[in-house]
């Protein structure tokens, strides 16, 4: 019917529109590298990015494990809280781990995987590691969301990031390079990060992670 037509448009509209500039927000640094920097900056830059998107997979497969179980607390009206905090603090301690393993061996990694020519990507993959801290907390927030039916926010979420990293990859590749569009997906992420997380807070959702009891239930 027309109206399941109009129910299922005004559902999937934010979605599509997610889908499409998540998509530019992942090409736009490749792009402005290129434009302002040069191919053989493309190169190194795409070398640190082959290093750190394999691992998306991490929050992909822990929040598909407790997604069922928070949808369903939603149908029940029973309170995610715990199950939530839980999830941000896994997220933070795999990510806090990775920054660290890397943080005085990123240029031994990038020499070991892809070759002594490639050792100037070190820097940009040990940036790009520490960003994973935003990501993968963008990448459950936005779940959440969604499970809460509030995907609206996912496509303005997506734009606000695009929109910051264009802003500081023109600001910041011309004078720093590959450094500059690592930089501009850290600060981007972080961005997100708190616009996801002040959304979250509308839907009565409490963020107790950056609490002194973080760790304590």
């Amino acid at each position: 019917s027309y109206e399941d037509f109009k129910w299922l448009f005004k559902e999937a509209l934010p979605l599509s529109g997610f889908v499409l500039f998540a998509f530019l927000y992942l090409q736009v640094d490749i792009l402005l590298l290129k434009h302002f920097v040069g191919m053989e900056s493309v190169g190194y830059y795409s070398v640190a990015l082959r290093l750190v998107q394999p691992l998306t997979f991490i929050p992909s497969a822990i929040v598909m494990t407790f997604f069922p179980i928070i949808v369903r607390n939603i149908e029940n009206k029973t309170s995610n809280q715990q199950i939530i905090n839980l999830i941000y603090k896994i997220l933070f301690l795999i990510t806090v781990s990775f920054a660290l393993g890397v943080m005085f061996k990123s240029d031994d990694l990038v020499t070991f995987v892809f070759g002594e020519k490639y050792k100037i990507a070190g820097y940009p993959v040990l940036i790009l590691f520490c960003s994973l801290v935003f990501s993968f907390f963008n990448f459950f927030s936005l779940d959440l969301l969604t499970a809460y039916r509030k995907q609206k926010f996912n496509f303005i979420y997506v734009l606000v990031i695009t929109f910051a990293v264009i802003i500081l990859d023109i600001l910041l590749i011309p004078s720093f390079g590959i450094d500059g569009a690592s930089i501009g997906r850290l600060i981007s992420g972080a961005v997100g990060s708190f616009f996801l997380f002040a959304m979250l807070k509308k839907q009565e959702i409490k963020m107790s992670f950056f609490k002194i009891n973080t760790f304590v239930y």
